[in-house]
């Protein structure tokens, strides 16, 4: 009889001791295990593995939801994840904590985040030290919400045009196409004058352009963080733009992260007023455009899958292309008119025929009468 009673009791003893409620979650604890679930911090010991031991527990807290099978773990909380020494951290959820996420040669990711805005723009942002692009010097720029950079002006354009547009505005199009982030994705921007980042870039610059002793001074990186297209609000699409000078040369470098399918055109690289000098990535405005933003985030002009580096400080604004220098005498304006006899300072000799003189024609030829 005595014997029949002590049994339940240990019984009891020992459920009670596996299973107890606290103030703010619940814990179970087994022989050389511990799993704690709360609402605030989530905190592990070190040399311990939380496992249950059959079947499957499922424990909701207020911010998210975490279930455990055998040999696996997944948590999700609002709050903080810190994991002790030896163990393994699930960092907070990207989509609030950019700043914590590196995808593939992308930077990371932080900074100020942009209005959430279709079709919109960041406010102008003042460039620490002017960038000089092209031969021309800026101190502020605009992060658009449809993939590009613009430096006068806040630009809105959704639709994608090729490169060279021959018009007034000097761009930088990492991935311009229709985007809109007016409910979710994000897109920030940040500037470093030191640290750990710029010496990355400069190390990387280097690796690229050997020819060139590059210090960076100065970067600026702005991402699109799993940006949807419009209209397409399932969709995520992650690419960056980064900017680096040290005061005499001047770098773009664009990273492709995950780019989703998307029917539409999509714009790459870079234009510049008149087009005096502008660049379009594996001519990405195409018919097959599915096909070129594969390559996109896989091929590379650096050896570095989805990523793709210029230097853009040199060149003139002239616009002249392969043309020697311009100057001299203006002829009259007008209309099917011509100059008057120039005399050649020596004959010229055309296939056999010795000229003297020459005349320069408004209707774009020249003639010896």
């Amino acid at each position: 009889m005595e014997g029949r009673i002590i049994l339940p009791l240990l019984l009891l003893s020992i459920i009670g001791e596996m299973t107890a409620q606290t103030s703010g979650g619940m814990t179970t604890q087994n022989p050389g295990e511990m799993t704690t679930q709360s609402t605030g911090n989530i905190t592990s010991m070190p040399g311990e593995m939380t496992t249950p031991n059959t079947g499957e527990m499922t424990a909701q807290t207020s911010g998210g939801m975490t279930t455990q099978n055998p040999g696996e773990m997944t948590t999700q909380s609002t709050g903080n994840i810190t994991s002790m020494p030896g163990e393994m951290t699930t960092p907070n959820t990207e989509e609030d904590h950019p700043g914590d996420v590196c995808l593939g040669p992308l930077y990371p990711i932080g900074g100020t985040t942009s209005s959430r805005e279709d079709d919109g723009s960041s406010t102008g942002i003042s460039l620490l030290p002017a960038f000089n692009y092209f031969g021309k010097s800026y101190s502020q720029i605009y992060v658009n919400h449809n993939g590009h950079l613009s430096f006068e002006e806040p630009w809105g354009s959704f639709f994608p045009q090729r490169f060279p547009m021959y018009g007034c505005r000097d761009i930088i199009a990492p991935y311009w196409t229709d985007l809109d982030n007016s409910r979710s994705g994000n897109i920030c921007y940040v500037q470093y004058t030191n640290g750990s980042i710029l010496q990355q870039v400069t190390q990387d610059i280097n690796s690229y352009f050997p020819q060139i002793n590059f210090y960076a001074t100065w970067i600026f990186i702005a991402t699109w963080h799993k940006v949807p297209y419009f209209s397409m609000p399932k969709t995520q699409t992650t690419f960056q733009t980064v900017l680096a000078s040290d005061g005499n040369y001047s770098f773009v470098i664009l990273n492709y992260g995950s780019l989703a399918s998307k029917p539409g055109s999509v714009e790459a690289g870079y234009d510049t007023v008149y087009s005096c000098h502008h660049f379009t990535i594996l001519g990405s405005l195409s018919n097959s455009t599915n096909s070129k933003i594969t390559l996109l985030s896989h091929e590379s002009n650096v050896n570095v899958s989805g990523r793709w580096a210029f230097r853009v400080d040199n060149g003139s604004r002239d616009c002249n292309g392969p043309l020697y220098p311009i100057g001299g005498k203006t002829s009259s304006q007008e209309d099917d008119g011509r100059s008057t006899p120039i005399s050649l300072l020596q004959p010229f000799n055309y296939f056999g025929k010795f000229y003297s003189q020459i005349y320069v024609s408004s209707d774009y030829f020249l003639d010896s009468k």
